[in-house]
């Protein structure tokens, strides 16, 4: 299980703007997510498990402390993109959704030669997130892989951090 304690790293790009930016995000609200491990580990916590972790937490907003979706924003790492992404019926949108190295393709449409596994289906996922959602609400940094925890990544951690 990852943990959202303040001190843990992939809560850092919240505390990041917390602290740099208050004016955009005044609370930041960690849930704690199953890991899916599998072979060669004991597997454990299969999917849907981190869906209903994040639904309950989102629920938990809305429901019991009567947050309105459109004052959430939802900020997800790596695989957990999928639970930021998730096309939920019933469900309101928030406000908007910070996706950091989101992984988008599992198909492995991106295999070739040439391609790059990791790299290319974002950018395809940029482009058709951009379609869908228009161009202007979309910002893309090309940079290593959660660069908002490597504070070290300049100059793409000082531009996302100062926006």
């Amino acid at each position: 299980m990852r943990t959202a304690a303040s001190d843990e790293l992939l809560t850092l790009p919240s505390r990041t703007i917390l602290e740099g930016a208050p004016e955009i995000l005044r609370r930041a609200f960690g849930i704690e997510y199953h890991l899916c491990p599998a072979a060669p580990f004991e597997p454990a916590n299969s999917f849907p498990a981190a869906l209903l972790g994040a639904l309950a937490g989102y629920h938990y907003l809305v429901i019991n402390l009567q947050v309105e979706p459109e004052n959430i924003t939802l900020s997800r790492h790596s695989l957990m993109r999928y639970l930021a992404v998730s096309d939920l019926p019933g469900l309101c949108l928030s406000r908007g959704t910070v996706l950091l190295a989101p992984t988008a393709d599992w198909s492995c449409s991106h295999d070739g030669d040439t391609d790059s596994g990791t790299l290319d289906p974002i950018r395809t996922f940029r482009g058709r997130l951009a379609k869908d959602i228009g161009e202007e609400r979309v910002e893309y940094h090309e940079a290593t892989h959660d660069f908002l925890t490597a504070t070290w990544h300049e100059p793409e951690w000082s531009k996302a951090t100062k926006k």
